[in-house]
């Protein structure tokens, strides 16, 4: 099964909903998709907060439980990647393959990156060095999207795409889905 994941602000997006492009996608190439989509509140929280996350991982845990997934393949976004980490982390869950597009680099969750490498059977992560992410908090910090040291394979994306905008190239996304399809996605 395939589990979609929004970064921040992400809620108010809809390429991980059922009918968009993207998850149409997704089934053409054999993805079995959840019933519902996965929603988290999209927050940061204040600075370096890692609260929104811890929360969200809980309730994938919930998700993924109340579906009968024990290790999904996950398409994620942007700081749905720390949700994954601490899914992996403070939950415990383990997961398929990850697509992982342009989720910032926090170096402050370094073991919980590294819990999620270990609980995956497979990680690309995909960057741009022209895009940033902003954490909020009394100082907000921009934070670049770069490689992640954790992750199976890092592969840059064109600096045309600026952070979401992958998901309007379905096309390229149907290429990264190939990498949860191969044999695992169903």
């Amino acid at each position: 099964m395939l589990v979609a994941i929004h970064g921040t602000w992400g809620s108010q997006d809809t390429w991980f909903l059922p009918e968009s492009p993207v998850m149409q996608a997704a089934r053409r190439q054999g993805c079995v998709l959840p019933p519902e989509p996965f929603r988290w509140s999209g927050q940061l929280g204040s600075g370096l907060s890692r609260r929104p996350w811890q929360l969200a991982a809980m309730h994938l845990r919930w998700y993924l439980a109340a579906y009968g997934v024990p290790r999904p393949n996950v398409l994620s976004h942007s700081h749905g990647v720390q949700v994954l980490a601490y899914a992996a982390f403070a939950e415990g869950l383990s997961f398929g393959r990850i697509v992982d597009v342009e989720g910032p680099v926090v170096s402050s969750i370094a073991p919980a990156y590294a819990a999620l490498r270990v609980a995956c059977e497979a990680w690309t992560h995909t960057y741009n060095h022209g895009d940033s992410v902003i954490l909020e908090g009394e100082e907000p910090t921009w934070l670049p999207v770069l490689e992640n040291p954790h992750a199976t394979v890092n592969m840059p994306i064109d600096d045309r795409y600026q952070h979401s905008g992958l998901f309007e190239d379905v096309a390229k996304v149907s290429e990264l889905l190939l990498t949860l399809s191969d044999g695992v996605a169903a």
